[in-house]
């Protein structure tokens, strides 16, 4: 069998020529999959303007989604999938469409068909069983179980806001990887995506505090030590967001500063050519969700952190925790906020 992700995009490439013709096809698609190779080449084929791709939580306009439109997203993403391998029909229909207007806007939605709205992703389960095909090709089989055993050996799976999936993105670098490299990727991802709650996201409120509390305690003091550590001037808003995110994330911890080290620490092993791996990148994309930022903005800002040494990171982050440790009042407040949130959350489930 050849390279099953090469024959699923060729499928959906046959698939969107056959169904749209000469109309528009949306994809949607959770990060760091192959979408992009996708509309490029159907982009060359078609016409320019004749495919749109969506990558659900950084893609829009200045209002970025929260991540209970996220979860809706992926909810209906999941829903049409799964009407595609079913002789159910379709089930995107105007009521669906005018949603999705809601949701993404009427510049990625118009001129669009119900039946060419189409989801891109590889499911874990549909990857787990090319992980035991021997007929698969072996390259991407042996990716796959590396991948597949390393996420369920610790009880886990790659998840975009309850969507599980394998990003193509991942099988390509884990082929050109040392296992045991792999297994530190892992293990760091895991532990920050747990330490930071990202794959359930935070609430509007929260966010708000979180943003409010960061503006009003971490200003320019912070942002002119990080542009003397040459942290580019682009980014230092950014860095300032996500470093006092995560400090006030951990502020009922009994040593904030360690934790926020330790978290740093495990993101360097993340890094790659100067700049994040796969896994790296998932974490910024669940990062700038959560923070309502722009995926590019926190990308940059976790890489000029995570390129820090020692001394630089330790004096920032101090600077940052002591800030926490002296307005325990107001970190408090946020604190309720989440608790509250994760009640609902899981009510909701």
């Amino acid at each position: 069998m050849p390279d099953p992700l090469v024959k699923y995009r060729e499928d959906i490439k046959g698939l969107i020529k056959d169904r749209c013709g000469d109309g528009v096809a949306l994809l949607l698609s959770p990060p760091l999959t192959h979408v992009d190779r996708l509309a490029s080449e159907l982009g060359s084929e078609l016409g320019e303007g004749k495919v749109r791709h969506y990558i659900i939580g950084s893609e829009g306009g200045k209002e970025k989604l929260k991540p209970e439109k996220v979860r809706r997203l992926v909810k209906i993403l999941k829903d049409v999938r799964s009407s595609m391998t079913s002789d159910k029909g379709s089930v995107v229909d105007e009521r669906l469409m005018k949603e999705l207007r809601g949701l993404l806007g009427d510049d990625w939605v118009r001129d669009v068909r119900p039946d060419c709205v189409i989801p891109y992703y590889i499911p874990w389960e549909e990857a787990r069983r090319y992980a035991s095909d021997e007929n698969v090709d072996e390259g991407v089989r042996k990716a796959l179980m590396l991948i597949i055993k390393g996420f369920e050996g610790r009880g886990r799976r790659i998840t975009w806001f309850g969507l599980d999936y394998v990003p193509e993105e991942l099988v390509e670098e884990v082929m050109s990887a040392k296992s045991e490299d792999v297994e530190r990727w892992i293990d760091a991802y895991l532990y920050i995506i747990s330490k930071l709650n990202l794959d359930e996201g935070f609430s509007d409120r929260v966010r708000r505090a979180l943003k409010e509390f960061a503006k009003g305690h971490f200003g320019d003091a912070i942002k002119a030590l990080l542009s003397s550590f040459k942290v580019p001037e682009p980014y230092t808003q950014a860095a300032v967001n996500a470093l006092s995110f995560i400090a006030i994330l951990f502020s009922n911890k009994r040593d904030v500063f360690v934790e926020v080290i330790d978290v740093l620490t495990r993101l360097r092993s993340l890094s790659r050519d100067g700049g994040l791996n796969v896994l790296g990148r998932l974490i910024a994309h669940k990062l700038a969700v959560s923070m309502g930022l722009s995926y590019e903005d926190v990308y940059n800002a976790l890489t000029s952190i995570s390129g820090l040494g020692d001394d630089k990171l330790s004096s920032i982050v101090s600077s940052i925790t002591e800030r926490v440790k002296g307005n325990r009042g107001e970190v408090r407040v946020i604190d309720e906020i989440r608790v509250d949130q994760r009640k609902q959350v899981r009510g909701i489930r």
